[in-house]
């Protein structure tokens, strides 16, 4: 008998298996069909391809990975700060949630107030300065574009499941002073861009980075400094609008603190992101009121 092999896995001496031309009469399948079959073949596997892409890119899965690698990295970077900063930073948050507390989970439009969170804000970036930070800086704005998208998620559920729970009084209680529909536009303009990068310098600035310098690098490090900030910042949030709010808005400080870890601690990115959430939230409302 004889031993025959295809080519690739023929031994010497074997005979090897040449297959019949395509063109041999008797052959069911012809030069053209296969052709038109291998074409429609790649065809498909192109069409999937580009579906399959246009899923992730839709779904933002390479983002999302992308910013966990971001995270992974900075959890394995080696932090530092002087006793100075530590201490500035803490002091700094104490006095800042002492005003919340007292204000009930806001800051009042008290002149005495508003100008001692400025004065509590310019102390730290002064410390975080003299530490060897850069002051805000801009870095990463995608990783936090991807973390901030994440962190909304509860807080576009509340939304559905209990909608009341985010109709509380966002904007504090109306005054006399505010008459005409501009001034209330500038009112929301004012108070979105006070709260947002105060709360990100006090939140994500001064809490996130020194729980960061506090605690030995690893992921327990970068789980306790991104959770236990925006769990407080919930709460105080909680404490004047509800407690529906409160869980949407802790969603938003774990996805800000995300994206302020993975971006290098772009103070200036989530602020931004921060004042265009609030901007937002306290919009929505008016404009909603406005078109009845």
């Amino acid at each position: 008998m004889r031993i025959v092999a295809l080519g690739i896995f023929a031994r010497p001496g074997e005979e090897v298996f040449q297959p019949p031309s395509l063109t041999t009469p008797g052959i069911a399948l012809h030069d053209d069909f296969l052709l038109v079959f291998s074409d429609k073949f790649l065809y498909s596997g192109r069409v999937l391809s580009y579906g399959s892409k246009m899923l992730r890119k839709f779904l933002g899965t390479d983002r999302v990975l992308s910013l966990f690698d971001a995270l992974r990295l900075q959890s394995g970077e080696s932090l530092s700060a002087s006793p100075r900063m530590l201490i500035i930073g803490f002091l700094t948050f104490a006095v800042y949630a002492g005003i919340l507390i007292g204000g009930g989970g806001s800051i009042s439009r008290g002149d005495t107030q508003i100008i001692l969170v400025l004065s509590l804000v310019g102390i730290f970036l002064w410390a975080r300065y003299r530490s060897g930070f850069q002051a805000i800086h801009y870095r990463g704005l995608s990783h936090i574009h991807t973390a901030f998208a994440l962190g909304v998620i509860p807080a576009i559920g509340v939304l559905f499941l209990a909608p009341e729970g985010l109709g509380s009084n966002w904007s504090g209680e109306p005054t006399a002073v505010v008459q005409t529909r501009g001034e209330v536009f500038l009112g929301i303009l004012l108070i979105s861009l006070f709260a947002g990068i105060t709360e990100e310098i006090f939140f994500r600035g001064v809490l996130v980075s020194t729980l960061r310098r506090v605690f030995p690098r690893g992921a327990f490090r970068e789980v306790v400094s991104i959770l236990f900030p925006a769990i407080i910042f919930g709460a105080f949030h909680g404490i004047h609008q509800g407690f529906a709010a409160g869980v949407a808005l802790t969603g938003v400080g774990i996805g800000l603190g995300m994206g302020y870890v993975a971006s290098k601690e772009s103070l200036g990115g989530v602020a931004l992101y921060h004042v265009a959430f609030d901007l937002l939230s306290l919009s929505l409302p008016l404009l909603s009121g406005l078109s009845r």
